[in-house]
């Protein structure tokens, strides 16, 4: 409710008018949580999708983040269809993946244009240099059913660091 107040206070000073979204009934209280990823000692970089489970699974919630160029991930907990900074309290498993994409070289009107084949031949180059990027994240890692790793999210918040270096 606080936060709510001050973001309508703050746009009634700027002029603007912007509702705000209540959590809904049954959403876990949230607490700050991050998880830093590095790679020898230093940041792992970005796009490593960090996910956080409990056992039995915290319902309808799904506990996520996602690294910055810093190796640092922000955890936001997403409950029906309300997002929201920070992770219930408890015990939780990590698992990473390393998102690995490549930049489109023709526009979106282009691909439209391309006749089937072309498109199949524009997806395996995609798929090739995809193949090429190297995936720093350790096979074990993604799944909750190999991942050692933990972190404990209490009130005071959750943080954690991880090497990769170390779990090769």
């Amino acid at each position: 409710m606080r936060r709510c107040v001050f973001v309508l206070c703050a746009s009634a000073l700027l002029g603007n008018t912007i509702g705000c979204n209540s959590a809904p009934d049954g959403m876990p209280v949230l607490y700050p949580c991050k998880v830093t990823i590095l790679d020898g000692g230093d940041p792992a970089g970005a796009e490593i999708i960090v996910a956080l489970q409990s056992d039995p699974p915290t319902a309808n919630a799904v506990i996520f983040g996602q690294t910055d160029p810093s190796g640092i991930a922000e955890i936001n907990t997403r409950f029906k269809n309300f997002e929201g900074a920070g992770a219930p309290e408890g015990t939780y498993k990590i698992t990473l993946k390393k998102g690995i994409d490549v930049p489109h070289t023709k526009t979106a009107d282009e691909r439209k244009r391309m006749s089937p084949p072309e498109q199949n031949a524009y997806e395996a180059e995609r798929d090739a240099a995809r193949a090429k990027i190297q995936n720093i994240v350790p096979e074990s890692l993604g799944s909750v059913d190999t991942s050692e790793l933990v972190i404990e999210v209490t009130r005071e918040g959750g943080e954690c660091t991880v090497d990769l270096a170390d779990q090769r």
